[in-house]
Parts: structure tokens; C-alpha cells; sequence
């Protein structure tokens, strides 16, 4: 490994805290502008599929799963925005809705945040001027440079704090409104992320601060970075953004939407699929003569057709191209992969273990496609890693 620099993916993380304790590693800064090789000790590594598998491990990364509060809000779901509803047809509405299984979806974004596999596309490969499949078109020196060692050490360090904070935690947390959730979802999961993307991109220079801060990161909407959008009721605007940098335009990576599960529930979202089995007719309106093609039906008002024009919305109004969702129980990643057309991962389980690792993989794609400013470019990598055959 010597000669390249090196991410700290959330296995590696996983790794150490199983293996070792953080006083024990021979911590050091490498005297150069980017680290040789990762400031950790990487010949340790884990065997996938056996991470926290038994609910006394105090060394995993899970999420906690979240309680409902006796005395929680009452369920509720999103009207549609006007703002989304009027989306010119043929420029900006939602025209097709296709599902991907997790080898075409999941699976490609969680590898995207890896660096031991050199013959697959992903971050780092890219910020390293990697010659493999699909390189060639694009352009490499437009990536993000890699993180500088002490980024990474300060960043690891960070890490192990949030790791001993969430070894204290109640096994399960309790939430009383979307609010909560939404609280939870930052502690659980972006907190951490922004930490691991500490890891593999450098800070920022503020000259008017004279200050060196993080991005890519994740942060609040705000009404200022929404295309179109300033001065109307929260239309288009997700629950958090990813950063890619400090410009007020163009630096929207990916929009996360936060609702909790007593108001949407697993009958909600069974109907988020291409095959709508046991779905009342009036919950099946997301595609037109009840899924026989995938032209999205954009008059429906059930309540799975508002979630996905809500998200369809954020997408556009933010410029953004990807996303995830959860209801604190279930969560699901969205690409916008084609000018009009959404796709939609599999939906899995908010406590399920390569989480981190998924959403740091499409942490790292939101930021990358934001630095490729050619849509054709963009396009290269998002069909490289949800192929249009893995598309229905």
C-alpha cells in the first residue's frame, strides 16, 4: 500500500474498535502534504458479514433502534407543496419511478466508499487518477484531492469519541415527534459521517476567516441554496444537505428527508416497490395501469406518491442528484438518474450494520458528482454504479 494515500472506510473504523484500544496505536501525522499511507495500522481487516453480530458486542457501529413515546405526536403526512405540484411537465416533473435490488444499487454505493478493491470504481481510485473501466471518461483531476494526515487524525480521533458515546447509550432511544427523530438521525448517522468524510477530503481555506473548515458536510436546508424556492413555505427543502463546499449555488450534494414511522408506516411503504402485492388499489397509485410501465402517475394523492414527489421536489429544487430517506425505522437511497426518472434502492432496517458504510459510500458519489460540472460526466458514473439493466 505504500506510495498511495488510503481512506478510513467505516470497516476499517469497525475493525480497530473490535482489535484495540486508541491509546495502545501508534498514532502519528506523516510530515507530508497527504499521507503516504493511512496513519493507523492497516494490515488489520474484518470479515464481512461478522460485524456486531452478537447484540453483547460493545464494539459495533449499529445505530440504536428508536422507541416511540407513550405520549408522541399523532401521526401526520406531507401535502404536496404547490411549488412541486406545478413542476413544468417535460422540464422538471417526475415522468418515471424504477426500483434497483441491491446488487445494482446498494451494494455499488456501499462499495463506492472503499479503497481495497483496485479494479473497482470508487472515491478513492478516482482521486488518484485510477485507469480503470469507465475512467477514461471522465475527468479526474476535477475530484477532490485526498485528506491531509492530521485531517484523518483528528478526524479519527473524533471517531473513537463518538464510539465510546454511543457504547453509552440506552439499548433503545426513545423519540416523541419527527423532530426527534430527525435529532437521532443526526447524532446516529450524520454526525458520524461527517467524521468519516474528514477522512478522505481536505478542509476547505476560508481567506476571510482565515480558517480552515470542513466540506464536504452535512447541515440544515436553507432556503438560501434552494433554486427558486427563496420566500415560499419550506417548498423543496430537505430535512438536511450535504455541503460539497461554501458557495451559496451549485454545492448541493445530496438531500436527506426525515419523517418517523407511526406516520409512515410499513404499509405506507410496501406499495415503494415494482411488484405492489396485497396494496389496496387507492395505495397503489404510483405508476400509471398499476405498475405495466414505469411512467409515474404524478395526479395521484396517496400518500406513497406525495413521499415521492416530496423527494422528487428536493431533488430539483436543491440541483442535487442523489438522496436517502428514513422514518427512523426503515430507510431507502433515491438517484435522480435520468433527467425525469427517479430510482429507488431496497428498502432496509435503520439498525442494519453496513449502514455507515452505505451512506459514506453515497456521501462520497454526491460530493464527487457535484465536482463533475459536464452532465455527461456525471452520467458515466451514476449509470457505472446504477446500471440502467438493474433498472425496473
Amino acid at each position: 500500500m505504500a506510495g498511495r494515500g488510503v481512506l478510513y472506510t467505516p470497516e476499517r473504523f469497525q475493525n480497530l474498535i473490535q482489535t484495540t484500544r486508541l491509546a495502545a496505536l501508534d498514532l502519528h501525522v506523516f510530515p507530508t502534504n497527504q499521507a503516504p499511507i493511512f496513519p493507523f495500522p492497516i494490515q488489520h481487516r474484518i470479515i464481512k458479514g461478522q460485524i456486531g453480530n452478537s447484540p453483547d458486542d460493545m464494539g459495533h457501529m449499529n445505530v440504536r433502534p428508536l422507541l416511540q413515546a407513550e405520549f408522541s405526536t399523532g401521526a401526520a403526512h406531507t401535502v404536496t407543496a404547490t411549488s412541486v405540484k406545478t413542476l413544468r411537465q417535460g422540464v422538471h416533473r417526475l415522468h418515471h419511478i424504477k426500483f434497483a435490488d441491491d446488487q445494482h444499487f446498494w451494494d455499488n454505493i456501499r462499495m463506492y466508499g472503499e479503497m481495497d478493491t483496485p479494479n473497482q470504481i470508487h472515491t478513492h481510485n478516482l482521486a488518484t487518477n485510477w485507469p480503470g473501466p469507465n475512467a477514461h471518461q471522465l475527468n479526474q483531476n476535477n475530484f477532490f484531492p485526498l485528506a491531509l494526515a492530521v485531517e484523518q487524525e483528528v478526524a479519527i480521533r473524533g471517531l473513537w469519541a463518538w464510539h465510546n458515546h454511543l457504547q453509552a447509550l440506552d439499548e433503545g432511544i426513545i423519540v416523541e415527534s419527527e423532530s426527534a427523530v430527525q435529532d437521532q438521525v443526526y447524532c446516529h448517522i450524520l454526525h458520524p459521517l461527517n467524521l468519516l468524510l474528514r477522512t478522505r477530503y481536505q478542509h476547505f481555506e476560508m481567506p476571510l476567516v482565515g480558517m480552515r473548515v470542513q466540506y464536504p458536510r452535512w447541515g440544515r436546508a436553507s432556503g438560501k441554496v434552494n433554486a427558486g424556492t427563496q420566500g415560499k413555505k419550506k417548498a423543496g427543502y430537505p430535512d438536511f444537505i450535504l455541503y460539497a463546499g461554501p458557495a451559496r449555488k451549485g454545492q448541493n450534494a445530496i438531500v436527506c428527508e426525515v419523517k418517523n414511522w407511526w406516520s409512515y408506516t410499513p404499509a405506507d411503504l410496501e406499495s415503494l416497490g415494482p411488484v405492489q402485492v396485497n396494496v389496496p388499489p387507492e395505495m397503489r397509485a404510483i405508476r400509471i395501469r398499476d405498475d405495466t410501465t414505469t411512467e409515474f402517475y404524478w395526479g395521484s394523492d396517496a400518500i406513497p406518491a406525495r413521499l415521492i414527489k416530496q423527494i422528487w421536489g428536493e431533488l430539483v429544487y436543491c440541483e442535487a442528484f442523489v438522496g436517502f430517506w428514513t422514518n427512523g425505522n426503515q430507510i431507502f437511497l433515491f438517484a435522480r438518474t435520468k433527467r425525469n426518472e427517479l430510482t429507488i434502492s431496497k428498502m432496509h432496517l435503520w439498525t442494519d450494520k453496513d449502514i455507515h458504510h452505505t451512506l459514506f459510500g453515497l456521501s462520497c458519489l454526491g460530493a464527487d458528482l457535484v465536482k463533475l460540472d459536464s452532465p455527461p460526466e456525471r452520467q458515466v458514473l451514476i449509470d457505472a454504479l446504477i446500471p440502467n439493466v438493474g433498472r425496473a
